[in-house]
């Protein structure tokens, strides 16, 4: 199947999935079970309850609507607070808060309450204060659920709340709750013993991880200060993708475009992709390091290969630090059903993975039809893998016809992604398992997606050219494997594409920066390191290109991979392009090149060009495509406080009408900011550049009410009907191009700069301490407002990993070429 068809078929099948139906009356003919139902532990405790008891509610999904109210419940200092006030912002939804409402009932303040009444009358209120705010709140709010959600009445409550609601577990580390309330051993303890009834009454989790940069949770922490946002950059990054995820506000919407070469593409779409193993087992020996493992895979395998007492909490935080640390998607399996691990501890585990919202959940399909049903049915947000493992690769090819029933049942709840392994012999069942193989995918050509190789010695052939998922380790995490029960899986992703290279089915390639003066860009560093780390055997040169026949005698090479396009190309380059991403067309402007190959047709679909990254051959076009403005959305994601979250009335400035101006505006577009205010020194490049986008939003109904104002002075007044800037993004460059005199020594005029909240202050000059930068780093020492600076290496590095994956289909190993690109500066300033 064509990567355009993958990406044209992803949203179809997620769709049929979802609404796969559950049937009448399952559960029928089974074994080990009590009363007609399958049991499950619940959790460690040896009771034993009906598996459809096991998910939260029946078996038919509960059906959110779209602005059904968020509840977080955790017991005392898991930082509901600040993470409320994170998701009510990512949503644009009202905060309710467990002290607000009580005030609101009772005209008192809870201590007020509680001196005058006592301890009892209060806790009557309170608890009935609760039940109110839940009930008159169903809609458009994230509540936070105080401590009455430990007693008896709220937590029956909030079971059927989770019928209609989406009610989120919030689990924090102990020792940090302990340290940030000052409790004593004891009180820790008891504290901790009302901590897993909350699970019994809600349906999701999250584990709140400590940011590197501070700690955070339901401490009075000074929001007002300018470390605040600092603290809590990781967390609201974390939790605004979750809170968006489960209440499937990040889809897609259907017009826009779903682009092959982009790095959110159907991972069916991408050739040679690789899923990394990482047993929960090694997570609970401390084995994983997350800094090693970045860009081990193109998604996580999180293998829960063990269920005792803890692994529920352990799998929750495993997964909220594989999210933090490795920043790909994550699938979750768990070990088939044997004598050590029965049926009613793999729905146990089944369970809860699918409360932590993954991606992916692979199940086994040879299950009964009825329990996938049922795990398809409470899947509304994660999408299921089936998967059917053989021992023997023999077994596989003698019951052939067993397997394709298998696969049918598969198709019939909707699931379209399959892997299918068996263990390899001996070198002949290669041939054997690939006939077969074939045969299947075209049976089931548009219909089925494979994931198919043999595993064990005689294997490593088949994984090393298998295209979708092969199953991954570690070079770090081979003596520890060895040291477990696991299967060991046989390659490491390095080594797959190194097979995959030495096998001539991908190709060396060479890889530039083009433009007018780029003989010293710090690019260079980042992608050849990047480039090592991950086993590509490309290389990256920086090319001064004085016109387009030079630039296009280079990029028309049989070996031409793809080129980052700097300054002056960025705009010039547009017209001479066979195809655009829609983001790229409708900036005006392009920062990527890529080659597209085949036989000389200007007509064919640029989603199959998308698989032909890594490889070789003639060039009849070039696809051009923009990761400028990922890098602003990423950096100001991550650097805006949850008090200045952009909404409605929230105004940015714009220094600059170049390449990455045009860049700047259209993220702050799609951020949602409608107020734009531009200064270019050349006013004419400055009305170009407001007159482009302002009917770029005319055109899109999904804008609304957009005001992009010339500033044509540094000496006006900040325009009326505006909000003073919580958003700064200069654009001015740092070096000097033909025919310019500008360079990056622009300041904010101090009549602009009267935002009471701070804001982010974005420097795109590739120099530490610009004049901006200078600046801006005096106004929030001198007047306390939070505004937070980021220089011009943070936002080139948030470039640089996306435009990397964009133009090797690889995920980018983004510590590493952070290092790399800090060596290199130091060497640029002769601090090395």
């Amino acid at each position: 199947m064509s990567a355009v068809a993958a990406a044209r078929d992803f949203e179809q099948g997620r769709r049929s999935q979802r609404s796969s139906p559950a049937p009448a009356s399952p559960y029928l003919g089974q074994k080990r079970f009590r009363n007609g139902d399958p049991v499950h532990t619940n959790g460690t405790s040896g009771q034993q309850t009906p598996l459809r008891q096991g998910f939260v509610g029946s078996q038919e999904r509960p059906h959110f609507a779209p602005d059904a109210s968020i509840v977080l419940v955790g017991i005392r200092g898991c930082g509901k607070r600040s993470l409320g006030f994170i998701a009510a912002a990512a949503l644009g939804r009202r905060f309710v808060t467990e002290d607000h409402y009580f005030h609101k009932v009772t005209g008192s303040s809870r201590q007020e309450y509680l001196r005058i009444h006592g301890s009892e009358e209060f806790h009557k209120q309170d608890v009935e204060a609760s039940l109110r705010m839940l009930d008159d709140n169903r809609h458009g709010c994230v509540i936070d659920c105080g401590l009455g959600s430990l007693t008896r009445a709220l937590q029956g409550h909030l079971k059927a709340y989770c019928q209609t609601n989406l009610v989120i577990y919030v689990q924090r580390d102990m020792d940090n709750i302990k340290q940030l309330l000052r409790l004593s051993d004891r009180s820790a303890k008891m504290l901790e013993m009302g901590d897993p009834s909350h699970r019994r009454c809600s349906n999701y989790e999250f584990f709140n991880i400590e940011d590197e940069s501070g700690t955070d949770g339901d401490s009075n922490d000074d929001r007002a200060s300018p470390t605040y946002s600092f603290k809590l950059r990781e967390l609201q990054t974390d939790f605004s993708n979750f809170v968006r995820v489960i209440t499937q506000s990040a889809a897609t919407p259907s017009n826009a475009e779903v682009s092959a070469f982009s790095s959110n593409a159907p991972i069916e779409s991408k050739l040679y992709t690789h899923a990394l193993s990482l047993p929960v087992s090694m997570y609970r020996s401390g084995a994983l390091d997350f800094a090693v493992l970045e860009a081990g895979g193109d998604i996580a395998e999180v293998k829960i290969n063990e269920w005792q007492e803890g692994t529920a909490r352990l799998v929750t935080r495993m997964l909220a630090e594989v999210r933090r640390r490795l920043r790909v998607p994550i699938m979750v399996s768990v070990t088939s059903t044997s004598e050590d691990f029965p049926v009613n501890v793999y729905f146990a585990a089944v369970r809860h993975a699918l409360r932590l919202a993954p991606e992916f959940l692979m199940v086994d399909l040879t299950l009964e039809k009825d329990w996938i049903a049922e795990i398809a049915s409470q899947s509304s947000c994660t999408r299921l893998v089936g998967l059917l493992r053989y021992r023997n690769a023999g077994i596989l090819l003698k019951e052939s016809d067993q397997a394709i029933g298998l696969l049918e049942k598969g198709l019939a709840l909707g699931i379209n992604l399959i892997r299918v392994s068996a263990h390899a012999t001996t070198r002949s069942d290669g041939d054997r398992f690939d006939q077969l193989m074939r045969s299947l995918k075209h049976r089931y050509a548009s219909r089925i997606w494979f994931s198919a190789y043999l595993t064990g010695p005689f294997g490593r052939t088949s994984q090393v050219f298998n295209q979708v998922l092969t199953c991954v380790t570690h070079e770090s995490l081979r003596p520890e494997l060895r040291l477990t029960m696991d299967v060991i899986p046989d390659i490491t992703a390095c080594e797959a594409l190194r097979g995959l290279f030495t096998s001539f089915t991908l190709d060396p390639l060479h890889f530039f920066v083009f433009g007018a003066n780029v003989a010293s860009s710090l690019s260079l560093a980042m992608h050849n390191s990047a480039y090592k780390a991950v086993g590509l055997p490309h290389d990256y040169t920086a090319v001064n290109v004085d016109d387009w026949e030079d630039l296009r005698s280079r990029a028309q090479a049989s070996d031409f991979g793809g080129a980052s396009v700097a300054q002056p190309w960025k705009v010039k380059i547009v017209q001479k392009l066979s195809h655009m991403s829609e983001h790229a067309r409708a900036i005006g402007a392009i920062n990527t090149l890529i080659p597209l190959r085949g036989e000389h047709d200007h007509t064919r679909d640029t989603g199959d060009q998308a698989v032909y990254r890594n490889r070789s051959g003639f060039v009849f076009g070039f696809y051009g495509d923009n990761s400028d403005w990922l890098s602003i959305q990423t950096t100001l994601n991550k650097n805006l406080s949850p008090r200045n979250v952009i909404h409605s009335r929230t105004s940015a400035l714009i220094v600059g009408a170049g390449g990455m101006a045009r860049a700047a505006c259209y993220a702050l577009l799609q951020m949602g900011c409608r107020n734009i205010c531009i200064y270019n020194r050349t006013i004419s490049n400055a009305k170009i550049l407001a007159d482009h986008f302002m009917g770029w939003c005319a055109s899109q109904n999904f804008v609304s009410a957009a005001q992009i104002k010339v500033i044509e002075s540094t000496t006006e007044a900040w325009p009326q009907g505006f909000a003073q800037p919580t958003i700064i993004i200069s654009c001015v460059t740092h070096e000097r191009l033909p025919g310019e005199e500008h360079v990056a020594d622009f300041t904010v005029p101090e009549q602009w700069l009267g935002s009471e909240t701070g804001g982010a202050a974005v420097e795109q000059a590739y120099y530490i301490n610009t004049p901006f930068i200078q600046q801006m780093k005096q106004v929030q020492a001198s007047t306390g407002k939070p505004w937070v600076v980021v220089d011009g290496l943070t936002v080139l590095h948030a470039q640089a990993t996306s435009q990397f994956e964009i133009m090797t289909a690889r995920k980018p190993p983004r510590t590493v070429m952070w290092d790399a690109l800090q060596l290199t500066v130091k060497e640029r300033d002769g601090k090395v």
